[in-house]
């Protein structure tokens, strides 16, 4: 069994008072048991800079998590919390917790180390990790940091998210872990013991996606040189996502279907100075891709259908993260997904709803196996 205690501060300006709120709000002194972690979502940038330092100061055991725009939580009565943090603690269940050393360009081998130093000197194969990283423009994607960590845990299914924000491409928010921020490294938190971990990744209608589809006749990785057999460039201004220099208006998402026919939902995050599309992961020569189309009413109906869901089910635990790009299709509404999880979820089952950068989520393959994949443009959840 896990407990999982919630707080969420009303203060964030005065660093002491901000402290002291959190740990009445935990009473760690009664609640506190065996094997404990905590897993932090705070707005980095409006928080006090020293307040996650004195944070992890004053608690006994580690943290780790992203910075995100907002949060909530079954014990939430405002509209959104700037900080929460969710302290998951166990008798029989174990959390062991590291930071990766820092990436450069493509080079995984940190992500493999620091899977291998949280499995040495176990006995027993994790039954989960949670996985959390700054944002997805990094030289190593998303895709491969998931891939190179399935291939070092086999058969850990894995959850999490990057770290996301509005302006995430003017000020990149951070990876979390203890008291600091990083920009290039990646965290992950490996459960052992007696869980049945459950997950969804719920996605926006296909029906939804705009036409306007193309071939990409060149890329490299999750570069796009050319489609149709023109420079990208041309393809994107015609769709009227960039501006007459050349520059993104904003992440713009994207259906692509690989030669193979799958398909699957991307974000084309920057265009570099080449004139090549980078997007959130690779894509294979002669897949098609056309934008996405969705609304306020496709976002609210898929957080429906997974609320339902949820709120007839009994777990100690639930992270839910909603993809940012859905959040900016609420307009100023934007409140209403994280409403939604509050109006029906209500304030007795455990959980935390954020809006993250990007979801860490297993599926099932077409041979019903389970696969650890990186998604865009989806709403996430896992419960235990």
């Amino acid at each position: 069994m896990i407990r999982a205690l919630i707080a969420q501060p009303n203060e964030i300006d005065e660093i002491d008072l901000a402290v002291v709120n959190i740990l009445a709000q935990l009473q760690l002194d009664q609640n506190l048991l065996s094997y404990s972690v905590g897993l932090v979502f705070a707005n980095v940038d409006s928080l006090e800079p020293n307040l996650l330092k004195a944070l992890a100061q004053a608690l006994p055991f580690e943290m780790t998590g992203v910075s995100v725009p907002m949060a909530s939580s079954q014990t939430n009565t405002n509209d959104f919390s700037l900080l929460t943090l969710a302290v998951l603690t166990s008798n029989d269940v174990v959390f062991r917790i590291g930071l990766s050393g820092p990436l450069a360009g493509d080079d995984t081998s940190p992500i493999g180390e620091l899977a291998e130093n949280l499995v040495k000197g176990q006995n027993q194969r994790p039954r989960l990790g949670m996985v959390f990283g700054p944002p997805n423009r990094t030289d190593l994607r998303a895709d491969h940091v998931i891939r190179a960590l399935s291939e070092a845990l086999p058969g850990c299914p894995l959850f999490g998210t990057v770290a996301g924000d509005f302006a995430t491409m003017v000020s990149p928010p951070p990876l979390i872990h203890g008291g600091d921020t990083y920009l290039d490294r990646y965290s992950l938190v490996l459960l052992y013991g007696l869980i049945r971990p459950k997950f969804n990744a719920v996605r926006i209608p296909e029906r939804k996606f705009l036409k306007h589809r193309a071939i990409i006749s060149r890329s490299s990785g999750h570069l796009v040189e050319e489609v149709n057999g023109a420079p990208v460039l041309e393809y994107l201004s015609k769709l009227g996502v960039v501006q007459r220099d050349g520059t993104l208006i904003m992440p713009v998402p994207f259906l692509v279907t690989d030669p193979g026919g799958k398909t699957r939902m991307l974000m084309m995050t920057k265009i570099i100075a080449d004139g090549r599309a980078s997007f959130s992961q690779d894509l294979a020569p002669n897949s098609t891709l056309g934008l996405v189309g969705f609304d306020e009413t496709d976002v609210l109906r898929t957080a429906r259908s997974l609320t339902e869901e949820l709120k007839w089910e009994q777990f100690d635990f639930c992270l839910v993260s909603s993809c940012l790009s859905r959040n900016v299709m609420l307009g100023l509404n934007f409140l209403a997904e994280l409403d939604q999880f509050r109006r029906d979820l209500g304030d007795l089952l455990p959980y935390v709803a954020i809006c993250g950068g990007g979801e860490f989520c297993p599926e099932l393959d077409d041979e019903g196996e389970q696969v650890n994949m990186f998604h865009n443009l989806v709403l996430a959840s896992c419960r235990f």
